[in-house]
């Protein structure tokens, strides 16, 4: 069966979203950036090796990019709650915000969960 165009765009914007990832986890691991917790570049490298897999199976339309989209969504969510713990000190009410924030990425995670598993045609 034929890529979809948005598997195309998907793809192309994960890729870019490896390169960065793994390119930010590698300065934060190196200790490039004194004040980040090493945790948080762990992290950036996952999100780069699981934005990657979900890149090269989107473009190959295989089913798997189901799971390596939903590692790569995983990871993110964990990234962005373990950010805003190391640095919960510094920002007053920051909970209120950051549940907004995460309310709205997971509504988004959960619409293009669902648009990969209905090219697919596989039940959740």
């Amino acid at each position: 069966m034929k890529r979809p165009g948005g598997f195309t765009f998907l793809s192309l914007v994960m890729g870019w979203l490896a390169i960065a990832g793994l390119a930010n986890g590698g300065l934060m691991v190196s200790g490039s950036f004194g004040q980040l917790p090493i945790v948080l570049g762990i992290l950036a490298v996952g999100y780069g090796i699981a934005a990657g897999f979900s890149a090269i199976f989107l473009w190959r339309f295989m089913e798997s990019a189901i799971a390596a989209l939903r590692s790569w969504m995983a990871i993110c969510l964990l990234f962005m709650i373990t950010f805003a713990y190391s640095f919960s000190s510094m920002f007053m009410g920051a909970e209120i915000g950051l549940a907004g924030f995460l309310l709205v990425t997971g509504i988004l995670f959960f619409l293009l969960d669902r648009y990969v598993r209905g090219k697919f045609d596989v039940a959740p």
